[in-house]
């Protein structure tokens, strides 16, 4: 991806890139021209990329202040978070007044766009909410351990705000699977759904009349 920043008339200048990375890591070339004194070499400085690796070149032709450098740049972090809470109308929507479920085990596993293969667990907090972060662009699967004194109710996938045609989410039991994680989103609303012994009770009795 060839840039050209805008640089500063002396033997030093500092170009700001903004580039929208979504998956993967890119090339970005920077193109700097400097004026200075004649006949007197002029450095092309670094070009730090997050990854934290300079790229340095030193110009050597007198006449000729044009040189480019190359970096490579990693996408930004990305999250994925969600709630654990009691359904209590069994609806797959996390509404007011619904409870949160503290204390659930939560995973996350899958493979960055590096090649990484990525394995983290959590507890929900006392707002039934988990969140895994500092995630690198890649497809992950969230999986819930189902809580022992409740019953499984509706798992609802959430949304990538800012994807760029995202693929679909699947749905399986306490799972989400293929989450394709683009760079700088955070995906939310991934919740998990349970239900308590007197609800189902009573759903089944108004089934059956």
């Amino acid at each position: 991806m060839p840039l050209m920043p805008t640089t500063a008339r002396g033997r030093h200048s500092t170009p700001t890139i903004a580039a929208r990375i979504v998956s993967g890591t890119e090339s970005i070339t920077v193109n700097r021209k400097l004026w200075g004194k004649p006949n007197t070499p002029h450095r092309i400085g670094d070009a730090i990329s997050p990854s934290g690796v300079p790229t340095i070149r030193t110009e050597t032709n007198l006449d000729n202040n044009e040189d480019s450098v190359e970096t490579n740049v990693i996408p930004p972090h990305s999250s994925i978070s969600g709630f654990v809470y009691i359904d209590a109308n069994d609806n797959g929507l996390r509404e007011s007044g619904e409870p949160p479920v503290a204390g659930v085990a939560v995973m996350l596993s899958g493979e960055d766009v590096l090649g990484n293969d990525v394995q983290l667990a959590t507890l929900t907090d006392a707002r039934g909410a988990y969140r895994f972060d500092q995630l690198m662009p890649g497809t992950y699967q969230v999986l819930e351990v189902q809580p022992g004194s409740l019953l499984d109710g509706k798992d609802t996938p959430g949304v990538l705000p800012g994807s760029i045609n995202p693929a679909p989410v699947s749905v399986l039991d306490d799972m989400f699977s293929n989450i394709a994680l683009q760079g700088g989103v955070d995906g939310i609303e991934f919740n998990f759904g349970e239900l308590t012994t007197d609800l189902l009770t009573k759903r089944d009795l108004l089934g059956s009349s």
